[in-house]
């Protein structure tokens, strides 16, 4: 977990878990946030170029993520070099 932080306040997070899959060491960045006050400031690309950097120095292959089409986020993680895979998370709600 990485907590992006601006004069001591909180501005954003990552949680990241790794794994192994088809392509080698995966790191999956399973939840990434930043505050909606500080969005559009740049804290979000700068975290993930720091997500990346670390998963460079950490010997992983691919860094994966899921983006929702719909959230503007998701042509942020296009412009940062991100691209649509071919796989789709699939839910059903247990009661």
């Amino acid at each position: 977990c990485f907590c992006l932080e601006l004069n001591k306040k909180l501005v954003g997070f990552m949680f990241c878990e790794q794994f192994d899959y088809a392509k080698g060491k995966y790191l999956w960045l399973a939840e990434f946030a930043i505050v909606p006050k500080e969005q559009g400031k740049g804290f979000g690309k700068q975290a993930l170029k720091f997500i990346e950097n670390f998963a460079k120095e950490n010997k992983f292959n691919i860094l994966y993520l899921v983006a929702n089409k719909k959230e503007k986020a998701y042509k942020i993680y296009q412009k940062q070099g991100f691209k649509n895979t071919n796989q789709f998370f699939m839910e059903k709600e247990l009661k």
